[in-house]
């Protein structure tokens, strides 16, 4: 969710040489992304999507994006293993991986991974009880990455874990401080085919089809 430290934990992974060769597409509010500059050493393979959020109004230039990186890849011109999609804070993941998984040119080129989602956890707790989207991203991950993990006693941190593992049981619950962590938890392949990565989205979209 918002502040988070997403970016952060982000671009300390991508220090790491086996993942050099990962384009990045970066979604931000506002005339401005200041994450893209964020990430700067890796800008010639970083999109950065401004004006509105992927998960609503920008789905169609996610797509040309993916469908683009993909052109360039196939011409030579970029060395590319892996796309990153880091959202807004106030993304809901389910319309994006839709998008993804149901388009025919994407579906036979690209492998939709793992989602990940990180949570403050000086502030989560507030989050998932006043922001409905941060109760979906928890929902629809994989991995859980619980940051800010300093900033809290071992008491507070436990009941986090507890609440994540009773919202969202298959997935893996991680912690790290000042956004370091070992690169394979981003980066692992997850377990679901895509056939149930689907289903699992439609049954995670009728049971919040009113929490807006």
């Amino acid at each position: 969710f918002l502040g988070s430290g997403k970016t952060t934990l982000l671009a300390n992974v991508l220090q790491h040489e086996e993942y050099k060769n990962t384009a990045v597409i970066i979604n931000e509010y506002g005339q401005v992304g200041l994450d893209h500059r964020l990430i700067r050493r890796i800008e010639e393979k970083t999109r950065l999507l401004s004006g509105g959020c992927i998960c609503c109004n920008m789905r169609d230039d996610l797509i040309n994006e993916l469908e683009e990186i993909l052109n360039e890849k196939e011409r030579g011109e970029n060395e590319m293993d892996r796309v990153v999609i880091e959202t807004t804070g106030l993304a809901d993941p389910a319309p994006i991986l839709f998008s993804i998984l149901m388009d025919p040119l994407l579906t036979n080129r690209f492998y939709v991974d793992s989602v990940v989602c990180c949570l403050d956890a000086a502030n989560g707790e507030l989050h998932l009880q006043n922001n409905p989207e941060t109760l979906k991203q928890i929902v629809t991950a994989d991995r859980i990455i619980v940051t800010k993990t300093d900033l809290v006693d071992h008491e507070r941190l436990h009941q986090m874990h507890h609440r994540l593992h009773h919202l969202n049981p298959a997935a893996t619950v991680y912690g790290t401080a000042h956004g370091i962590i070992d690169p394979t938890v981003v980066f692992d392949k997850g377990q679901n085919s895509q056939s149930n990565r689907l289903e699992q989205l439609t049954e995670i979209q009728e049971k919040y089809r009113d929490k807006k």
